[in-house]
């Protein structure tokens, strides 16, 4: 069963809430309204039981993001888990909004699509007969709908089931798209950066905060050079001297990390790269919502006036033929 992002944002602020008041936490994780109460019992009973917050996480229920785990598992470690926990539902909270923008932005093209799927069958509605006759073919119009209409659903549901497994598909097919490449590179950056402040924030070692925003990311390319940089610090080398090395990672990332690096100032300026690439990504999705149903519209333009200098051309045929 999924839990929605809103959902979530609720939940973590009011377990929040409930620990800063002086409640434990299982009470808080059980007492807080949200996902399904039974899990969240569940998940309660476990660390009264006196079981490690490790195994409790390894074992909740798949509405549970793995980048939520992270950063809950490091906090309880460190001793900031009502900051992590109220950080987790700004993050939700705005992954809920950008959520909404995305599906505001593809309403529009669906519905364009749709329209063209339900005109252009309109033209085989009317056949002229050779005798002087007109004969209306409603189940020409139907086959000529069902037959665009449903490989049209069948392709949204599988794009839905995409999305919702983070399957690498769609991240291939955003970053070969006008507009949408611009839109998940700048995504995947905020996510990323976002990542990496909150675990940094939340005490985690930097070796597990690299590794955990890389696996957050969605991109295969900042998941690697995440996992190399790990690799680096595990090293206990600084990864500052070492962004140059990976092209994915952006000057201006590098150069906001290397002066945060050199200032203590790390926190606060990964938190700015977060708001910077968040606002590019919304740009990026605004123009594709812009340009994409323009260029729909057009193709659909094109199409009805070929169908209807068609329609026009068998029309003067026809009255021809009744003169003659």
């Amino acid at each position: 069963m999924g839990v929605s992002h809103k959902s979530l944002s609720r939940w973590y602020l009011q377990v929040s809430q409930s620990i800063d008041a002086g409640i434990a936490l299982p009470q808080a994780l059980a007492g807080s309204s949200g996902p399904p109460s039974r899990d969240r019992s569940r998940m309660a009973e476990m660390l009264q039981s006196g079981q490690h917050i490790d195994d409790v996480l390894k074992a909740a229920p798949n509405w549970l993001p793995q980048e939520d785990r992270f950063l809950i598992s490091a906090a309880a470690t460190s001793g900031t888990l009502p900051p992590a926990f109220r950080r987790l539902s700004e993050q939700h909270s705005l992954k809920a909004e950008n959520l909404g923008r995305a599906i505001f932005a593809t309403l529009y093209p669906l519905g364009v699509l749709h329209f063209g799927i339900f005109l252009f069958p309109v033209f085989d509605l009317v056949q002229f007969q050779a005798e002087g006759g007109v004969d209306f073919r409603i189940l020409n119009y139907l086959q000529g709908v069902s037959v665009m209409l449903l490989p049209t659903w069948v392709f949204l549901a599988i794009g839905i089931f995409l999305v919702r497994r983070r399957s690498p598909i769609i991240a291939f097919l955003m970053d070969n798209l006008p507009a949408l490449r611009g839109y998940g590179k700048a995504q995947g950056l905020a996510d990323f950066s976002f990542t990496l402040e909150s675990l940094i924030r939340a005490g985690a070692p930097m070796e597990e905060s690299w590794y955990g925003a890389g696996l957050v990311s969605g991109r295969k390319d900042l998941e690697k050079s995440a996992l190399e940089i790990a690799g680096i610090v595990r090293q206990g080398l600084a990864p500052g001297d070492y962004l140059v090395q990976h092209k994915c990672l952006p000057a201006e990332f590098r150069s906001f990390y290397q002066t945060g690096e050199q200032t203590g100032q790390l926190e606060a300026n990964l938190g700015t790269l977060a708001r910077t690439f968040q606002e590019q990504a919304n740009r990026s999705l605004a123009s594709a919502s812009f340009w994409y149903p323009k260029l729909m519209f057009l193709v659909l333009a094109i199409y009805a006036g070929i169908k209807i200098l068609g329609f026009f051309r068998q029309y003067l045929d026809q009255v021809m033929r009744i003169i003659e």
